[in-house]
């Protein structure tokens, strides 16, 4: 037998299903399918028939236009939900999305992440952000506060941190990369704003897919949203198998060419 038949036995005994989770769930970037967002598909999905819904019937309030998800078009409250299923995975979900938002007014909020909903997060139920983002604007500002935070208990749970967006003039966008990352076995989260992580926390309750919202708003300046991304990635422990398999392989190799 040589030497890489060997490697390849050790590699298809390793227990190392999980690796097959190390995907992308859920991918958009807002460039297809322009027009309402509401039943539209995102551009990688986890299951065929996921698909984008609003809660109410304003179809022309989220759309899809210019590469962006735009939040809150004609003026006031919207919500986007999209379902993904997170049963069974033990890996560390990374949610990555970048806004824009040039405020009009003294009064618009905006929330982003995770859904939080019981069950078993495939068939989505709204009920509130889970873990994720919070920001409240003015139009007069150049800067505002952006707080990490979950919602346990179906409503504003616990504001792990906060931290300061900026911008130059206030005729300009505040823009940003937020990102948070879960793990649903330790029940730890991280939260990044622009590639910089402002805080750690626990989080034991659902997930129940994405969750975007926007109130206050004025019309014609939505909350533009893009590269929204959903991804797995394998725990250390995996590699740490891997490289245990690896070792083994190479002392089977040491050993035969003795």
């Amino acid at each position: 037998m040589n030497n890489s038949k060997i490697i390849l036995i050790a590699l298809a005994l390793c227990p190392c299903p999980i690796l097959i989770n190390a995907a992308v769930i859920i991918s958009d970037t807002f460039t297809t399918t322009p027009g309402a967002l509401s039943g539209r598909a995102p551009e990688t999905a986890q299951t065929i028939g996921d698909l984008w819904a609003i809660d109410n019937s304003d179809t022309g309030n989220l759309t899809v236009a210019n590469g962006t998800m735009n939040l809150g078009v004609n003026g006031s409250y919207s919500k986007a939900i999209l379902p993904f299923n997170d049963v069974s995975v033990t890996d560390t979900f990374t949610l990555s999305f970048d806004i824009s938002f040039t405020p009009v007014s003294a009064a618009p909020v905006f929330y982003a992440g995770f859904g939080n909903a019981a069950g078993n997060g495939s068939a989505f139920s709204d009920n509130s952000l889970g873990l994720g983002f919070q920001g409240s604007f003015n139009n007069t500002d150049t800067s505002v506060t952006i707080n990490a935070l979950s919602g346990e208990t179906r409503g504003w749970g616990t504001i792990y941190a906060s931290t300061s967006l900026t911008r130059a003039t206030t005729s300009d966008a505040y823009v940003a990369n937020l990102k948070v990352t879960y793990n649903p076995v330790t029940d730890q989260a991280e939260f990044f704003v622009n590639g910089l992580s402002i805080v750690s926390g626990t989080y034991t309750d659902e997930l129940g897919g994405l969750w975007f919202k926007t109130d206050h708003m004025d019309a014609n300046a939505p909350v533009m949203v893009d590269n929204l991304t959903l991804t797995t990635v394998p725990e250390p422990s995996v590699y740490a198998a891997i490289a245990g398999i690896a070792t083994m392989a190479m002392a089977i190799i040491r050993r035969r060419n003795k």
